[in-house]
């Protein structure tokens, strides 16, 4: 299962980028300064966190993403 999900590596970046577009439009509701949270979203994408927001010490929505698919690779190559 899962599977047809990770045909390509580039299945795994649009997970990715899909948790920062998602982190992205919660910032945009649920705060009153656009120009910020668009400004915070490019930043992450700019540096490699995919737009997600990342606080010190915590893992972050792509970290999380990739050792799912890091684990499914491994149990279905077991």
């Amino acid at each position: 299962m899962g599977d047809e999900y990770f045909t390509t590596p580039a299945d795994e970046e649009v997970l990715k980028y899909g948790a920062g577009a998602a982190q992205l439009l919660s910032d945009l509701i649920k705060d009153k300064d656009k120009k910020e949270a668009a400004a915070k979203y490019l930043q992450s994408v700019l540096i490699g966190n995919y737009g997600d927001n990342t606080n010190e010490g915590t893992q972050s929505d792509a970290e999380m993403i990739q050792e799912g698919i890091d684990a499914h690779r491994k149990k279905k190559n077991m």
